[in-house]
């Protein structure tokens, strides 16, 4: 036999090939017992034969050969840990399932790995020289046949997961994806290390695959601190009672960095639920993408944590913060998704850095049998549309502070006169200051008090449009009202406002403080006798009001009074005053009143206001001018007797 043909056959029989099992028990190579009897070897020519002895000398090559073979089959992972890994890179079990030798420090994962569901070891190395890693088949694995997690609802599968997240490390970035099976997966914590990127966990949807944390105390259900982490179609529940893990603040899904990275956390939550945890998920990142998901019985559905970027990356010589991170700021963006029985917000925004968050996006919120759809700062650019709170306990919205923002579509309130979901108030504005936003489009129904209520330090440039206010104030309606605006030195617009109810407020716009410029156009109102305005003056376009001046007898003037005026501002800075006033004049001749104005003005000169007063009866007419003076206006006529005479008055001037 020619050496080709003898190194064929011990390659056969030894198994070099990849399979390494065959044997000479083999059939394809049965060999005959008789001397002299020939085998015909495969793949050689069509006649060739080799000798009994033959095949036993190749045997013996073999024999030889598999001793320093790199590919080995073994019949358990016991066996696994006896091979040479000196030599063998790569072993099967009986079911096909391999393993790759890897001469890496495997001691932190050893230990994280208990059921040896990923890394196993040799017996003659310690783990510092290297581990034994299981290969899995295909893209995607089950976190059920790959990795023994039984999701019986019963065994804890804490182990066997962990195992499954750590195996991910040695799958591509962005194709790290675990396939959770129909089940209920009991553990106690899962860890996500940042140097898994992009780790992704699929299950079959939220009423059918479930993660079931059932440790208490303070540790969250799923620590996360892994870049760019996804989670789809699954549940993520506790199993121990609410109001513990509120006291004990544990968290459903904490994701969080750390500090010193270059890059944080960037999360994608989609068609999940999450139920019975003090936050369902708390995230310190600047990217969350939340959608069509479902939190119920938490005391905070999403918390948000705004990170300091300082933490990530460091100061330029100028003193600006220098970016290192390409993506720049992702935003938080939460949509199409519903909460039931939230203890506190359905979404916060309270960290340290609450007022530097940036591209905030929340829409379609579904609040119900909750308190706020939204409590903490705004930021930047911040934006709540198209969202409804039903049967509230609290607001609708506690707020305090932004930029740029916006916030729309708004529909909700309690549930009725003397209910035990009623709140104070809808719309809360407190702390900080609100520059350059806009409130538009509600419906906002059932409170005790003040329906939007003002405690901020400054509301500059910010509009309230298209409101409309049912059953509101209702509890103490001699002090409530709509609109209760107490800032300082703020700049408001309110525009198309419409006030419905029986019951009489104290004003539908009040105002605190005389340094606000409050201007508000087409207010409306039916069902009551509830005054436009309360508290220091407001702009109010458009609308008639009155008020009682004590007008002075300047010149030739034994008596004069003026009841009641109205007024209305015609434009912002703009003030028509009209009605009647009687005076008579002590003598025929010049008469002159001055006139206090509803609004104050500083006149510099007499053409700074404008108007008229005509006194018509029989056989007698009396017209006058209205000139300014002062902070008054001077009405002038000349009297041709002493008679009482009863003027139609008008006049407008500006407000200096």
């Amino acid at each position: 036999m020619d050496r080709r043909s003898f190194l064929r056959a011990g390659a056969l029989i030894a198994g070099t090939t990849g399979a390494a099992h065959l044997s000479l028990s083999d059939p394809a190579l049965a060999l005959s017992n008789r001397q002299g009897d020939s085998v015909a070897v495969p793949g050689d020519k069509p006649n060739a034969e080799i000798s009994i002895d033959q095949v036993q000398e190749a045997a013996e090559a073999a024999r030889a050969a598999a001793a320093s073979a790199n590919i080995r089959r073994v019949p358990d992972i016991p066996a696994l840990k006896t091979l040479n890994t000196d030599v063998t890179k790569l072993a099967f079990l009986p079911d096909d399932t391999g393993f790759d030798w890897k001469d890496i420090d495997s001691t932190t994962t050893a230990r994280l790995d208990p059921n040896e569901h990923v890394v196993v070891r040799d017996a003659e190395k310690p783990l510092t020289r290297g581990a034994w890693y299981r290969r899995l088949k295909g893209d995607e694995p089950s976190v059920r046949d790959a990795f023994k997690a039984k999701g019986d609802g019963s065994a804890d599968d804490s182990a066997a997961l962990q195992d499954a997240i750590y195996w991910m490390e040695y799958y591509p970035p962005r194709s790290r994806a675990l396939t959770w099976e129909r089940g209920i997966y009991n553990i106690s914590q899962l860890v996500i290390p940042n140097e898994i990127l992009g780790i992704s966990f699929n299950g079959r949807s939220y009423w059918d695959t479930t993660i079931r944390c059932q440790d208490g105390g303070s540790e969250p259900a799923i620590r996360n601190s892994s870049q760019e982490f996804k989670l789809f179609n699954l549940s993520l529940i506790s199993g121990q009672p609410n109001k513990a893990n509120w006291a004990n603040r544990k968290d459903g899904l904490h994701s969080d960095k750390g500090m010193g990275q270059t890059m944080d956390v960037d999360v994608t939550i989609s068609r999940c639920r999450f139920s019975g945890f003090y936050q369902g998920v708390y995230h310190k990142g600047r990217g969350l993408a939340a959608h069509t998901n479902h939190f119920t019985s938490c005391h905070i559905g999403i918390g948000l944590d705004w990170p300091d970027l300082g933490d990530y990356s460091p100061s330029d010589t100028s003193g600006h913060d220098a970016y290192d991170d390409a993506m720049a700021f992702r935003g938080i963006a939460v949509s199409d998704t519903r909460f039931h029985s939230l203890n506190y917000a359905a979404v916060a925004n309270v960290g340290p850095n609450a007022d530097k968050i940036v591209g905030l996006k929340i829409n379609d919120i579904v609040l119900d049998i909750g308190r706020r759809i939204f409590y903490g700062h705004l930021g930047k650019h911040g934006s709540i549309t198209n969202s409804t709170s039903t049967v509230s306990a609290t607001e609708i919205l506690e707020l305090t502070g932004g930029r740029d923002f916006n916030v729309s579509g708004i529909t909700g309130g309690g549930n009725a006169k003397g209910g035990v979901r009623t709140p104070q108030n809808l719309i809360k504005l407190t702390t900080g200051r609100f520059t350059g936003g806009r409130f538009s489009n509600m419906v906002l129904s059932n409170c005790h008090e003040h329906a939007i209520r003002d405690t901020s330090a400054c509301l500059e440039g910010v509009a309230f449009s298209d409101i409309t206010f049912h059953d509101v104030g209702f509890a103490s309606p001699d002090s409530s009202r709509a609109f209760s605006f107490g800032s300082q030195n703020s700049d408001i617009e309110v525009i198309n406002a419409k006030l419905l109810g029986s019951d009489t407020l104290q004003g539908v716009i009040g105002s605190n403080y005389g340094s606000n410029r409050i201007r508000a156009v087409n207010l409306s109102k039916e069902g009551s006798n509830t005054p436009w305005t309360a508290g220091s003056p407001v702009i109010l376009v458009g609308k008639r009001q009155s008020y009682s001046p004590k007008p002075i007898a300047v010149v030739n003037v034994a008596s004069v009074k003026a009841p009641a005026l109205d007024w209305l501002y015609i434009d912002d800075d703009l003030i028509e005053v009209y009605g009647r006033l009687t005076a008579t004049a002590a003598a025929a001749g010049n008469c002159e009143i001055d006139m206090p104005v509803p609004v104050p003005s500083m006149f510099t000169q007499p053409q700074d206001a404008s108007g008229s007063l005509i006194a018509a009866t029989a056989g007698l007419n009396i017209a006058g001018s209205v000139a300014a003076n002062g902070t008054m206006l001077r009405l002038r006529w000349l009297a041709q007797k002493t008679n009482n005479n009863s003027f139609s008055f008008t006049a407008r001037y500006r407000v200096m």
